[in-house]
């Protein structure tokens, strides 16, 4: 079982496309993404001489719906880390290695410090999650062990949505 959970996000450095700065795509795309295909390289390669197993990527809502127009390069990395668990789970499918995407909503963890230190801000985000309330580290546990485990023998490709009710509305 190999996790997949890069991310950074450069507030106040990513922005809109028209006022990206290319050496902050490229860093996000970096971290986010290129680290995510070669950690997933390397699992397959080495799951396909154990006869399989599984691998769970972070994604993120951002990648699903867009949302926080200022994150340009954040939100287009994590739509790839989707189609990345979607497209390597259906080319590994029957050597036995499950891809799966888990999409945390708004989780207060060091990445965030920026919009949990903000009252102002995470009472705008936390307002938007029908649970009422920020996602923790322990509320994406649980999925992440069920994916790696036997019992999800036959979930791969698929993206879980751990949020809150954030992305359902």
């Amino acid at each position: 079982m190999v996790v997949a959970n890069a991310g950074v996000q450069l507030f106040g450095q990513d922005a809109k496309i028209a006022d990206l700065d290319l050496a902050v795509w490229q860093r996000t795309v970096d971290v986010n993404l290129t680290s995510t295909m070669l950690t997933v390289k390397h699992a397959v390669r080495s799951m396909l001489t154990t006869g399989g197993g599984s691998i769970i990527l972070t994604g993120s809502p951002t990648g699903l719906t867009g949302e926080g127009n200022d994150f340009t390069s954040y939100a287009t990395t994590k739509a790839g880390i989707h189609g990345l668990a979607r497209t390597v789970a259906a080319a590994y499918a029957a050597d036995g290695i499950r891809v799966n995407a888990v999409v945390p909503g708004y989780t207060e963890t060091p990445l965030v410090t920026t919009i949990s230190d903000d009252p102002a801000e995470r009472a705008a985000i936390v307002g938007r999650i029908p649970m009422g309330r920020p996602g923790t580290p322990a509320d994406v546990e649980g999925i992440m062990v069920f994916l790696a485990s036997d019992d999800a023998a036959f979930a791969t490709g698929a993206l879980f949505r751990v949020d809150g009710g954030m992305t359902s509305l």
